[in-house]
């Protein structure tokens, strides 16, 4: 009698189920679990990194430091470059960093960012070289790379006349405040490589 009772009252139970508890296939309890999942996620998610309508300096020039031969991640990279001074040339001056390949042919210097740089955000580098001269003729090599990652690379047939670059690319990932900068020139020849500035936005 009371199984009739309670058989005749489901009907009127089902048709009060919240309509989210009804998906056919697929049991209210994992859906439930679904939906706790995404709100967490949703919840945690952080927001990207606001990007700067204008330019805005990223580095500090007259914080440059040189990288010792033991920690040189270039020296490691590349050790057929390598001579038997590492980075005694490192020379920063007027807010900027200068390489004089006058004292040492194998030199890597490097510094921290002191601001975040969303993803995509713009970044810009002024370098240049004075005059480049080698005997017999050379080749001199500068590579960039923030976080660890290669960003730039210059190959350059030397001797060369004074030349300005300005490289510009969008930031492949955020890198936040406090990411190492790292710059290493390489070359035969006493030459002078400049690093004046670093810019993300705009």
């Amino acid at each position: 009698m009371i199984r009739r009772a309670l058989s005749n009252f489901a009907p009127y139970v089902e048709t009060r189920r919240p309509p989210l508890l009804r998906v056919r296939g697929l049991p209210a309890l994992l859906l439930l679990l679904l939906l706790l999942g995404l709100a967490i996620s949703c919840g945690t998610t952080s927001d990207p990194a606001p990007q700067r309508s204008e330019a805005e300096e990223v580095v500090d020039g007259s914080a440059w430091v040189p990288i010792a031969r033991e920690i040189d991640p270039f020296a490691k990279a590349m050790p057929d470059a390598v001579t038997s001074c590492v980075s005694s040339g490192v020379i920063v001056e007027d807010a900027m960093l200068e390489m004089d390949t006058g004292i040492c042919n194998f030199i890597s210097a490097e510094t921290q960012l002191t601001g975040d740089v969303a993803q995509g955000e713009r970044v810009t580098i002024v370098l240049w070289h004075l005059a480049l001269y080698a005997d017999p003729p050379a080749q001199g090599v500068l590579i960039i790379r923030i976080g660890g990652q290669e960003v730039w690379r210059l190959d350059v047939d030397i001797p060369h006349l004074e030349q300005v670059y300005k490289p510009e690319f969008p930031a492949p990932k955020s890198w936040p405040k406090g990411t190492m900068v790292q710059v290493h020139v390489h070359n035969h020849g006493a030459n002078t490589w400049k690093v004046y500035q670093i810019t993300a936005g705009g």
